[in-house]
């Protein structure tokens, strides 16, 4: 494996899929699972509009296929616990959203 390719996989979150920090700084607990149940692929930045008012988003994660488009899946990386749970309370109030930790 080069240099740079390991530098680039040091810097990956795998608990979230951000590349803006590493696993050890993501709690696993504030990091929720987001599945849209409309199957509409998830937008990153309307999932951060909307769940900004509940705290610190940390990283957004939308899971892409094998074209590069985004699936229904996907992770919110909050800062704290709580944070995360009234973001999960909020997205399963929904039609559209299932979530969990």
């Amino acid at each position: 494996m080069s240099q740079n390719n390991q530098r680039t996989q040091d810097k990956l979150c795998y608990a979230c899929g951000s590349t803006t920090h590493q696993i050890k700084t993501c709690d696993s607990k504030a990091n929720i699972f987001i599945m849209d149940t409309k199957r509409d692929p998830l937008d990153k930045q309307q999932l951060k509009m909307e769940l900004r008012e509940f705290g610190n988003i940390k990283s957004v994660y939308a899971k892409k296929d094998q074209n590069c488009n985004n699936r229904n899946i996907g992770m919110v990386c909050f800062e704290l616990e709580e944070e995360a749970e009234k973001a999960i309370e909020f997205l399963n109030n929904t039609h559209q959203y299932k979530a969990s930790l």
